[in-house]
């Protein structure tokens, strides 16, 4: 999930990397084998422990994101000036 402040300002090619994006480092393999759920029976509730789940996106308000800038999961970005 993502949450972005007011008056925030998004360049051309900026990305939010979310925790389905990033591979397992704690498996045998880096494939998402359990998207496969339906077909091997398994519990959708439990498909996304297949990943690291490394916590939200959180950007503050009056934030300036920039070219190509690359968000990863987990990461704060606090105001870029004081709110109240």
């Amino acid at each position: 999930m993502a949450s972005i402040g007011k008056f925030c300002s998004i360049a051309c090619g900026a990305r939010f990397l979310f925790n389905s994006a990033n591979h397992s480092m704690t498996s045998l393999a880096t494939y998402p084998f359990p998207v496969f759920f339906e077909e091997w029976g398994l519990d959708v509730s439990h498909i996304t422990e297949a990943w690291d789940n490394k916590g939200d996106i959180v950007i503050g308000s009056d934030v300036w994101i920039g070219y190509e800038a690359v968000i990863f999961a987990g990461v704060t970005i606090g105001n870029g000036y004081p709110f109240p």
